[in-house]
């Protein structure tokens, strides 16, 4: 693992990007979040600020890991968020948003792992 001065990003870091609501949509909403929490080899956690959520709270957690004879690292995500619009916004996450977040972090997942194997690849030769 890199040493703690070469962390770029931690507690305090304000990040914007913007994405599409829906496919092919020209239109790109901005999302404003910083880091609120960061703890080396440990955990760290995002808040919004400005974005499609009313609330976002986003920790990503590591934790040391065994499985048979490989030791490696567990990357788990613990999300609490809210749409905004009080019932209406209830409704759009039960009629699809949960699903669309939960397609999200399981594309997150696999581009987490794809470039880990890449790095693995690229230190063993």
């Amino acid at each position: 693992p890199l040493p703690p001065q070469s962390v770029i990003a931690g507690a305090g870091t304000r990040m914007t990007i913007s994405f599409r609501a829906l496919p092919l949509s020209p239109i790109r909403i901005p999302w404003d979040a910083e880091i609120t929490e960061f703890t080396w080899n440990d955990h760290f956690c995002d808040t919004q600020h400005r974005g499609p959520f009313r609330y976002w709270l986003h920790c990503h957690r590591l934790t040391p890991e065994t499985r048979g004879t490989q030791t490696g690292t567990l990357l788990t995500d613990h999300l609490t968020y809210e749409f905004p619009g009080g019932p209406l916004g209830d409704l759009a996450n039960t009629l699809g948003g949960r699903q669309q977040i939960a397609s999200i972090f399981r594309y997150r997942h696999r581009m987490t792992e794809q470039l880990l194997l890449t790095a693995k690849a690229d230190l063993q030769d």
